[in-house]
């Protein structure tokens, strides 16, 4: 399929007709409009930044995609010719924004996450920004791909809570049944104690009710510990011989 670019205007003898092929053109027009709306179509925020004065947080915004008009709750217009810098007011970047900065003038794509609020609900974005080479092999241009990932991280978050509470209701119910084991004890001995008359027996009763005791307050030191309640004392241990006296 050939495209030509047809001219005719008057002449001494008639007409002159001019033809240009523009099939190459046309061609890149078509492919061009093809690749914006491939890009509109996107779920992902899209934002290309043109070469500026100064940092690349204050180059100006030349296109934005659907996706990426909508995460700022602007329409297009508005957020066209605002820097980098107006429109990440209030956001909170990790790495920070001179992080970005250095990294892209080192000619390497950067990994950030910026965290905003809007319409009163916090945000969390995960960025891309990828440097673009010019006409004169400097980033004349930049690009910023942006993805919401505020829900995927909630639902993480819900799922190591529920998983951290599952943990727990196992360790409570191991808890539970090991002070039940030593209350056993204790009550067994001191029913044990009512009816002997024997002193040597009374002894030994007591001994094992107090034993049972002591491992009930290293059980209860060991929960406190896990809660953070109480003051941890680290001290050097050999492993070794502890593992020799659980074999």
């Amino acid at each position: 399929e050939s495209w030509f670019h047809v001219t005719v205007h008057p002449a001494q003898t008639g007409i002159a007709v001019h033809f240009r092929d523009v099939t190459r053109e046309v061609s890149e027009q078509r492919d061009l409009r093809l690749f914006r709306t491939a890009i509109d179509a996107m779920t992902t925020g899209a934002v290309m930044l043109e070469r500026g004065e100064g940092a690349i947080d204050f180059w100006p915004i030349m296109y934005a995609n659907a996706a990426a008009i909508k995460l700022q709750d602007q329409d297009e217009q508005q957020l066209l010719g605002k820097t980098l810098n107006e429109v990440m007011q209030e956001t909170d970047c990790t790495p920070d924004i001179g992080h970005v900065r250095e990294t892209l003038a080192a000619q390497r794509l950067c990994h950030f996450e910026a965290r905003h609020h809007r319409s009163g609900r916090p945000e969390i974005l995960e960025c891309v920004a990828v440097p673009l080479a010019g006409q004169d092999d400097e980033h004349g241009h930049a690009v910023v791909l942006i993805n919401d990932v505020t829900e995927q991280r909630r639902i993480i978050e819900e799922r190591q809570r529920s998983e951290r509470l599952a943990l727990v209701g196992q360790m409570a119910g191991g808890v539970s049944h090991d002070f039940n084991n030593l209350l056993a004890v204790i009550l067994g001995n001191v029913e044990l104690l009512e009816l002997t008359t024997d002193p040597q027996e009374a002894k030994i009763l007591i001994s094992e009710a107090r034993d049972a005791v002591m491992r009930g307050k290293s059980l209860n030191d060991s929960l406190l510990a896990f809660a953070g309640k109480s003051k941890l004392t680290p001290q050097t241990a050999d492993l070794g011989r502890f593992v020799q006296a659980w074999a």
